[in-house]
């Protein structure tokens, strides 16, 4: 048997995006927050390479 090590688990945080719940580990950023609901969001930062400048959830 292969040990799979998890690391320490972060508490969730729960807020509403377009009418829907969204729960995320502490730490995400808003835009992982969108992916996770499906929701598609333009990242030209992304394609520039620069890097992100928002807040963290839970933070």
């Amino acid at each position: 048997m292969t040990a799979i090590p998890l690391g320490v688990p972060r508490r969730l945080v729960e807020f509403t995006l377009d009418e829907q719940e969204v729960r995320v580990p502490e730490g995400s950023t808003i835009l992982d927050a969108c992916r996770a609901a499906g929701k598609d969001v333009p990242t030209l930062w992304l394609w520039c390479g620069l890097q992100p400048h928002a807040a963290r959830a839970g933070q």
